[in-house]
Formats: C-alpha cells, structure tokens, sequence
C-alpha cells in the first residue's frame, strides 16, 4: 500500500473531523436545542397559568370580602328590622324617647301594613310559559306612622336627635314645625314648638321570620 501524503492525510483527518461535527451536531445538539426550546415554550406556559391562577385566586379572595362586608350590612339592617308582633312595643318606644326628650307626645297614628312591591324591570318581556308561578309575595311590609309632640326648643331638639339614633330603621319623609302660642310664664328664650313628623317604619312578615 502506497503510504498517503501529508497532504492527503490532513484531507483525511478534515473529513473525519467534519463527519464527526455533523455527527455531534445531529445526533446531539439539534435534539438537545429541540428539547430545549419545548421545555421553554411549557415553562412560559406553566408561568402563564400560575399568573392566571394567582389572579384568579386574589379576585376570588376580593368577591369573598365583598360578599361578607354585604352580609354584615345586610344583617345590621335586618337586626332593626320589626316583626308585626314587634309594633306595639316600638310605638311604646317612640312614646317614651318623647318623655326622656321633655316633650309632651300629642298624637301618634300608626296606618295600616303595606306590602313593598319588589321593584320591576324596565321593559322586562311578558313571560310566554304556559304554566308560569305567580308573583311571589313581598318579602317586607312597611307601617307609616304621624306623631306630633309639643315642648320647647331644646326638648324637641332632643326629641329629634333621638329620632335619629332610634333602634329601629324609620325613615322620615315629612317634618313639620311651627311655634305654638306662648303661655302665661314661657322663656322667651326657649318658646314651645309643635313637631309633626310622618316616618316609615319596614317590618317582617306577621311570622316573625326573616327572609
């Protein structure tokens, strides 16, 4: 055998060293950057889904909070809520804020139980069931009442102010007042006042039950 050339042996030794980076490069780098690259696109993947998830669960810890803050202002409502057993005794309440005031109670008319209406959609669509549920019945009554009271400014001033803290939710849609005729004696200074007042109280129903 003809021995081979210095030439022709770094010829041999480029080739063989080409074949053996081809090689590499097959067989090992191209796999490996493949797996490289599937590995990255599910690891922003997976960093997506931890976002959404932290997201989700921050929005879910919000709804929570909002739900129990709705809930205590729901329940601190319903707790000055009345049963219709419950009136007699908050008329008897009214009469005596009246005498802890120093104002004299001249009149208090309860009216007559009203349902409340719930209230109607806008151009809501007559329902086309053949069987369709009636309405249901309100859930809450309401019972306006007219007092009047008579006493001097700073006793009916009282009066109001305890109107205002009184333990029951009464919302007042009318006042009215006017300076009654001075008496033989009267301060000039703190005249007497007559108080009308018409005020809305809601009630349960007659079981007692909340809602």
């Amino acid at each position: 055998m003809t021995p081979l050339q210095p030439r022709e042996q770094v010829l041999l030794w480029a080739l063989g060293l080409t074949a053996l980076v081809a090689a590499f490069v097959f067989f090992v780098y191209s796999p490996a950057t493949h797996e490289a690259r599937v590995l990255a696109t599910q690891l922003g993947a997976q960093r997506a889904d931890v976002t959404r998830l932290r997201e989700e669960a921050q929005r879910q810890q919000s709804i929570e909070r909002d739900v129990g803050d709705l809930q205590k202002r729901v329940g601190a409502v319903e707790a000055k809520l009345l049963s219709a057993q419950e009136i007699s005794p908050m008329l008897l309440q009214l009469d005596q804020l009246a005498g802890r005031s120093g104002v004299t109670m001249t009149s208090i008319k309860p009216g007559v139980l009203q349902p409340v209406a719930a209230p109607q959609a806008a151009h809501a669509a007559p329902s086309r069931a053949p069987h369709a549920s009636p309405p249901q019945a309100a859930s809450y009554q309401k019972l306006v009442i007219d007092l009047e009271t008579k006493g001097t400014f700073s006793a009916t001033a009282d009066f109001v102010r305890g109107l205002e803290t009184f333990p029951h939710a009464l919302a007042i849609s009318n006042i009215r007042l006017t300076q009654s005729s001075p008496a033989r004696g009267d301060d000039p200074a703190n005249p007497f006042l007559s108080l009308a007042v018409t005020g809305t109280v809601y009630v349960r129903p007659e079981n007692g039950d909340k809602p």
